[in-house]
């Protein structure tokens, strides 16, 4: 939860959830990374645990770059999304399916 980080309510803020998006599309979750390798040629740098063994090992230097990474990845799809109007995953049998999506930010606006 952000609401940790900061005063602002968050919940009265214009928002979009990229993957609650994708999940309404499709019907089913698909990972960020599955989703960065299809889309755009390039998946997340690492993983949740990951990120924690890092914690533990005090390497919070590489779970910044793995967060800054993630949110990288997160917007280029958003932006490849709303540009055409469709993300990519594969699925079981290897074939690039297109993921119909409508991101223009202007339908989350109250």
């Amino acid at each position: 939860m952000l609401s940790a980080y900061t005063t602002i309510d968050l919940r009265s803020r214009p928002n979009l959830d990229l993957l609650q998006e994708v999940y309404q599309s499709l019907g089913r979750r698909i990972g960020l990374s599955h989703l960065g390798q299809a889309t755009l040629g390039r998946e997340k740098t690492a993983d949740g645990l990951q990120s924690l063994q890092w914690v533990k090992e005090g390497r919070l230097d590489l779970v910044k770059e793995y967060c800054q990474e993630d949110v990288r990845l997160t917007y280029n799809l958003y932006i490849f999304g709303r540009e055409n109007g469709y993300l990519i995953f594969e699925d079981k049998e290897g074939r690039k399916m297109r993921i119909p999506l409508d991101l223009n930010l202007k339908r989350f606006i109250t």
